[in-house]
């Protein structure tokens, strides 16, 4: 993670238009011990005020939300495995852990005393209930693909049986789709009355809070198992990362997640400290697999190989992206991963004249057209473009189309969509890999991608805890991966974040988006 400071190019207030609307506050006001210069360990935050780029839709984890519904879920829900700011998943709401000999059976028992922040208790039936509206609502269930069953025994013990050695099991279960909340309450209000005003078992609970407004307001839980170190967050919306960036540097807001990439320069700021958070993932294309793509052209694997070889991946990352991210040359993500290996042709540099070898093997030697979609997130589109521009020099038009995150949800959910670009963002290598190539993968269900080799690669490779056996079988579903090129890697993955207050009482975890709060005790080491 690198820290630089900013530099601000002011709009006219008539530029920035509603984004910010009256309920972001003239002046946060997070409090005299939580300034950037309060060491953490020392800092006590009244409230601090944080700006995302959406509307929170809807605090159910298997909504299956974009980030601004689980960055503000995250501190709210109860979790067995909670990350810390590190990324390091460590028990929460569970005090003691064993595993079977041979590593099918994990036996955990809820701390004593956890109640949600209405007094009631938790129980082992709210973990099951948990687990199994995440495999019916078919979320990411490639993470949970070895757990076979969950059972309660009595109110305090959980017994997870699994089909296989699973290491990445924490991993699985600090993520938002295993968010915890009473079994009962849901079943008498419907899970759709009941998300709107959820208890909490986590370090914060909702206070205010209208599906469909702009605000939302979480306090500290007083019924957590520990204390946290900020007593309010305030959540608004400003979606134009402009309008955040100047809001950030005016004071009306202490903390975002996303910014503009022009925030960043080299000269030191005392106010605003902007964070290049690198992020555990990689930007890419995907294409759409089903039968309703209507681009016969993308449906050829050699054309797809062309695509992949005439980009220049570093272009992408130095003018699309300000030089921030790494260009790929791998599918997996790269910082923090043990097995990583470049697999594309070239360590992922461009080839012109293969491209235009591997083009002419079709029947579209010379070119076509399609239709592009990118989220309009900061600089997506712009790097869109330079994508466009690389394939252009093979013929292929690719018409670039940013939309809002709701409408690529919408379009990618109905698959109507030709090919998109978009990232793949997971905690562990074989999980990122799992969304890619897994059944029940996000991006497996998002576009169609079938392969049953690349599934019991990652099955072999998910159970064994011999990295060099890892290694081996990665790099074989790296190589299956590239020569059907479904999906296209392109750079590192990364957000721009600014903060005005202590550092790490309430922000993202690193490398990630998770939301971390600071408590006292901290979580416990595993």
């Amino acid at each position: 993670m690198t820290t630089m400071s900013l530099r601000l190019v002011l709009r006219p207030a008539a530029v920035l238009g509603l984004a910010l609307a009256a309920s972001v506050p003239a002046l946060a006001n997070p409090g005299p011990n939580c300034t950037l210069a309060t060491p953490t360990d020392k800092a006590e935050c009244a409230t601090v005020t944080m700006a995302i780029g959406a509307r929170t839709t809807s605090l159910d984890p298997s909504a299956g939300g974009p980030s601004t519904d689980y960055q503000p879920m995250y501190p709210q829900q109860g979790l067995l495995y909670r990350y810390d700011i590190n990324l390091v998943p460590r028990m929460d709401l569970i005090e003691a852990e064993s595993v079977s000999p041979d590593g099918l059976t994990i036996t955990q028992t809820i701390r004593k005393g956890a109640k949600y922040s209405d007094g009631t208790p938790v129980l082992a039936e709210d973990v099951v209930f948990a687990f199994e509206r995440w495999r019916a609502a078919g979320i990411s269930s490639a993470f949970i693909a070895p757990i076979k069953s969950v059972t309660a025994q009595g109110d305090g013990t959980i017994v997870w049986s699994l089909s296989s050695p699973y290491p990445d099991f924490k991993h699985a279960i600090a993520s938002h789709f295993l968010g915890i909340h009473p079994k009962k309450q849901i079943q008498e209000k419907t899970p759709a009355e009941y998300f709107k005003k959820p208890v909490s078992a986590g370090p914060l609970m909702l206070s205010e809070w209208t599906p469909g407004t702009d605000q939302m307001v979480l306090k500290a839980n007083p019924h957590y198992w520990a204390k946290p170190h900020v007593q309010e967050l305030r959540i608004v919306v400003i979606p134009d990362p402009t309008s955040r960036l100047l809001a950030l540097q005016q004071g009306s807001v202490d903390y975002v997640y996303t910014l503009p990439l022009n925030a960043a320069s080299r000269n030191d700021d005392s106010k605003v400290t902007i964070i290049n958070h690198a992020e555990p993932g990689t930007f890419m294309l995907a294409v759409n697999n089903y039968q309703g793509q209507p681009n016969a052209a993308l449906k050829d694997k050699k054309v797809r190989q062309a695509m992949s070889l005439v980009i220049d991946r570093k272009r992408v990352a130095d003018i699309g992206f300000f030089g921030i991210p790494e260009p790929a040359c791998a599918y997996a993500f790269k910082p923090g991963n043990p097995y990583f290996q470049c697999s594309l042709p070239n360590d992922g540099r461009p080839d012109v004249a293969a491209a235009k070898a591997r083009l002419a093997e079709t029947a579209w030697p010379t070119g076509f057209s399609f239709e592009m979609i990118v989220p309009a997130r900061p600089q997506w589109a712009e790097a869109a473009q330079v994508v466009a521009a690389d394939l252009a020099k093979i013929g292929i038009t690719a018409n670039v189309k940013p939309l809002p995150d709701a409408d690529i949800t919408t379009r990618i959910r109905a698959r109507n969509y030709e090919l998109v670009f978009f990232r793949n963002a997971v905690q562990t290598p074989i999980l990122q890999l799992r969304n890619w190539f897994f059944p029940g993968g996000a991006w497996v269900v998002n576009s169609g991608f079938e392969n049953p080799t690349a599934a019991a690669l990652l099955t072999e490779a998910g159970s064994s805890s011999d990295p060099a056996k890892i290694k081996d079988l990665l790099r074989k579903l790296e190589l299956l991966a590239v020569d059907d090129s479904s999906y296209i890697p392109l750079t590192s993955q990364f957000s721009l974040s600014g903060i005005r207050h202590a550092r790490g009482v309430v922000e993202a975890v690193r490398p990630g988006e998770y939301l971390f709060v600071k408590t006292t005790p901290a979580l416990p080491a595993n």
